[in-house]
């Protein structure tokens, strides 16, 4: 199992794409997806003129699913995640909007959901 110390010694920001690709990919690393998400970013940032052809890769890598709204909402401000054309978590942002919206509406007029 990969320990975050290995992810902040300077030998992770020199690996190769296919091998940050096969750590974060893998059902064995004991990581919180934002945490995911933000190594991938410095990672993405450490030599990004030569990188930034595979950033939309490694954002399809992420496991969206597995964000919570919250995480979701600062991913979407991140400024090399942010502009990415296949950046996938805006549609999400906005089914959680419309969800969050729904259940005040709920609570507020007093709709139950329990049965007659």
């Amino acid at each position: 199992m990969l320990s975050i110390k290995a992810l902040e010694r300077p030998e992770f920001l020199r690996m190769s794409l296919k091998d940050v690709l096969g750590i974060f990919t893998s059902d064995e690393v004991a990581l919180r997806e934002m945490e995911v998400f933000d190594h991938l970013m410095k990672w993405l940032s450490f030599d990004f003129n030569n990188r930034k052809p595979f950033r939309d890769q490694l954002i399809d890598s992420l496991r969206i699913g597995l964000f919570s709204p919250k995480d979701l909402a600062k991913i979407r401000q991140h400024p090399l995640a942010r502009d990415s054309p296949k950046y996938l978590p805006i549609p999400i942002l906005h089914i959680f909007d419309l969800y969050d919206s729904l259940l005040k509406k709920v609570q507020r007029f007093g709709y139950g959901c329990g049965r007659p």
